[in-house]
């Protein structure tokens, strides 16, 4: 049993005790609304790279680069999703894995020389995505890339190739925050509103490029069809309003003619989710309007889909045909012709250092295709950039995407092509001087025509 004098003691320490502990937690309480929300004080660049040598000297070995990076002093990112990145580029890609500690000094370099002056490090979600697109990089593949939720949006917008919008094809700078009409299609709600290429967009319905951002600026600029929307434009060093009206875009990426001594031309620019079908169309009516030659036109195509790709040779060759095969981490996928429609007129091929992806499975197969002697063909250009690989998306759980390198596809012949290109049969480089290649092309399947 205590005495009355112990436990007055006792209530007096108590009390002591409650407002030592008030006071302390006042104090966190502060601490933690300057620290941003219970986020860690933001370091500079000085300290953050005196962290990184000692984290180096001390030689520690993380499982994931991601606790290099905070280790380092890194502002607040989500860390979770950075290990789920490195888990993907980890069992699914097909490069040579780096150190962890390795790619996070790497990744931290970049961000620090790119992102770290111009980017509100109090802001978790935009420090995540600045750290994940230095990360693609740092991994050494070239294909690599991290695109926001708004950014993936428009990627597959784009690939799917029909679209409700004002129709022009834009070129975006990060370092300046810029972005540049490329061109304007034909027959668009842009060209309509005189929109013309060269213009800066500086603003939609009022709202700037710097207040948005790049993905919600373009994702502003599209709509329902029938509603209008003001794009505010620098020409010239004036800004101009422009009204446009949207409408529904279907883009164009096959286009075909037939001359006067039945040579049809199809320009390929891009394999995107509906050039497959316009592709059919064009052969069906140059077939109509009987063609007894094709040059097919491959130029500065970047490439697109794979299926996309192997739909489009599928309707110039047998059923049965063996068209392109796919070697990844996990197995071997060949693609066979499954189509009866097949061609049997003479072609000859045009690319260029620009003829990338599946532009040059295109050119491959056509090449090996007249080695077999399925086909009649000749190519004409330069040699092309030579992509010989494929590429993989992950996605996160807030829409982000994650792209990486994940396998290489061959052409018919089974001879991979990356890193080497395409060569053609006849070389003739271009010329500002009229278009040598297509006339080289012309003069090729004449040739062809005439062994008939």
């Amino acid at each position: 049993m205590q005495s009355k004098n112990t436990i007055r003691v006792t209530r007096i320490t108590a009390v002591i005790f409650s407002l030592l502990l008030i006071t302390a937690m006042a104090v966190f309480a502060l601490l933690y609304s300057l620290a941003g929300k219970g986020d860690k004080p933001t370091l500079t660049k000085d300290e953050i790279r005196e962290n990184i040598i000692s984290v180096t000297e001390s030689k520690r070995d993380y499982r994931y680069a991601a606790y290099y990076l905070s280790e380092y002093g890194i502002p607040s990112f989500d860390a979770s999703k950075f290990k789920a990145a490195e888990s993907f580029f980890e069992t699914r890609s097909v490069y040579e894995q780096k150190p962890k500690e390795e790619l996070a000094l790497k990744t931290a370099e970049l961000f620090l020389e790119y992102y770290f002056d111009t980017t509100d490090l109090s802001d978790k979600t935009l420090v995540t995505d600045k750290l994940l697109t230095c990360f693609s990089e740092a991994t050494g593949d070239k294909y690599a890339v991290y695109r926001t939720a708004d950014e993936y949006e428009e990627y597959n917008t784009d690939m799917s190739g029909s679209f409700v919008g004002i129709g022009v094809y834009v070129k975006y700078s990060e370092q300046d925050n810029t972005i540049t009409v490329s061109s304007v299609m034909e027959n668009s709600a842009a060209l309509d509103a005189g929109v013309l290429a060269g213009d800066c967009l500086y603003a939609v319905d009022g709202k700037t490029l710097t207040e948005l951002g790049y993905g919600a600026f373009i994702n502003a600029i599209r709509g329902e069809v029938g509603t209008s929307v003001t794009l505010t434009v620098i020409r010239g060093g004036e800004y101009i309003d422009l009204t446009a009206v949207r409408k529904q875009i279907t883009e164009k990426s096959v286009s075909y003619s037939i001359d006067a001594e039945k040579i049809g031309k199809v320009r390929i620019t891009a394999f995107k989710q509906n050039t497959a079908e316009q592709f059919r169309e064009a052969i069906d009516a140059l077939e109509a309007a009987g063609a007894v030659g094709i040059i097919f036109d491959l130029r500065d195509n970047p490439g697109g889909y794979l299926q996309t790709t192997v739909d489009v040779i599928d309707y110039l060759v047998p059923a049965g045909t063996r068209i392109a095969s796919a070697t990844r981490i996990s197995g071997e996928d060949i693609y066979t012709a499954k189509n009866e429609h097949f061609i049997t007129v003479p072609i000859t091929v045009i690319f260029n250092d620009a003829t990338a992806s599946g532009g040059e499975l295109f050119s491959a197969a056509m090449r090996d295709y007249a080695a077999m002697g399925i086909l009649k063909c000749t190519t004409v250009g330069t040699n092309t950039y030579s992509k010989g690989v494929m590429q993989s998306t992950g996605t996160f759980s807030d829409g982000s995407t994650l792209t990486l390198t994940v396998g290489y596809y061959n052409p018919p012949s089974n001879v991979n092509y990356d890193g080497i290109g395409v060569a053609p049969d006849v070389e003739v480089k271009w010329s500002a001087d009229g278009d040598a290649q297509l006339d080289a092309a012309y003069a090729e399947i004449k040739k062809l025509i005439e062994q008939k």
